[in-house]
């Protein structure tokens, strides 16, 4: 069966065997600085071209003043576009931050199978590195249980793309996402102390009839898969999940909002949820033991922590000769 190999320290990997959990961390705070928000740079001109479109059919209708557009110039649509933007980002994080865990994919009968990868050595080495091996089909059927423990947005699985990036973006998603939002401030402030039905109709008009959760829906689900290529060697796979907040989630639902907890990682605090849990067996295949003066110590804690769990996965050590 496939697999993937998740990268962590020593006191990682402590944590998720003894708990039996995944630990996914708020998508803004990874390593990665333009993590999540390659999206930005591919929405952006989408929103602007659609900006320029509808400001100025909401000038021709009497909604907007032209001195606006007189003072500003060529800036006016860029202003309003970037906050739109800023808008959707804010509603994200307030009503469901992403989330997510990453793993690299490699090949069976690969070098990175056997001895994991130099580049996640380098990054763990000093704390002790260990990658575990997770089958997929099970690892799958866990988030499928998990989801219906949880009040959740979209979750998804899947590789990272690092170029071709319109594979997974695609702009007819969000064509009709500016004119949408742009019609609802209007129709939630100023059309609704106007009695004109023409007004009103006009203002309809412009909106158009994208729905404004869909495409939020489709953007938490495409943000968390694309990445800057210098990290490519990684062949990353990610579980990315929208944990909706608490007192965010619709009066009735059947489910609670997951727990978010806290912690410090390089002296930053750290929003996080704990996924699976006591309820749950781990899936795991395998262990490698990173580069470590104590490699063979760590080989033997590691086995016995796995007996102590009841899984029965193969522990070996990588050989790449590499002293951190």
């Amino acid at each position: 069966m496939p697999s993937v190999f998740h990268y962590t320290d020593t006191a990682g990997a402590v944590g998720i065997l003894t708990s039996q959990s995944l630990f996914a961390s708020d998508l803004r705070y990874l390593n990665d600085a333009s993590e999540g928000t390659i999206i930005d740079s591919l929405l952006m001109p989408v929103l602007l071209e659609e900006v320029a479109m509808a400001s100025r059919e909401l000038v021709a209708a009497g909604f907007v003043t032209k001195r606006y557009y007189e003072e500003l110039g060529s800036n006016a649509d860029q202003l309003q576009a970037e906050a739109l933007f800023r808008s959707l980002a804010t509603a994200t994080n307030n009503i469901s931050p992403r989330f997510a865990v990453s793993f690299c994919r490699h090949d069976e009968g690969s070098e990175p199978f056997e001895h994991g990868l130099l580049s996640q050595w380098r990054g763990y080495a000093d704390r002790g590195g260990v990658a575990l091996e997770f089958d997929e089909s099970k690892l799958s059927d866990l988030i499928d249980e998990e989801s219906k423990k949880y009040f959740y947005g979209p979750i998804v699985r899947g590789d990272v793309l690092y170029r071709d990036f319109e594979e997974m973006f695609k702009k007819e998603d969000y064509e009709g996402l500016a004119r949408a939002m742009i019609g609802q401030v209007f129709l939630d402030t100023k059309v609704t102390k106007l009695h004109e039905f023409a007004k009103r109709k006009k203002i309809k008009e412009i909106a158009g009839k994208k729905n404004i959760d869909e495409t939020v829906a489709k953007y938490l689900s495409t943000a968390p898969f694309l990445k800057h290529f210098g990290f490519h060697e990684e062949r990353e796979h990610r579980l990315a999940i929208a944990c909706v907040r608490e007192g965010k989630i619709p009066e009735g639902a059947q489910s609670p909002a997951k727990p978010v907890e806290f912690r410090v990682r390089n002296n930053l605090i750290v929003p996080f949820v704990r996924l699976f849990g006591d309820w749950a067996k781990l899936p795991i295949k395998s262990v490698i033991v990173g580069p470590h003066p104590n490699q063979v110590l760590q080989q033997d804690a590691i086995e016995r922590l796995l007996e102590q769990k009841d899984i029965s996965a193969r522990v070996r050590l990588s050989l790449i000769p590499f002293r951190g």
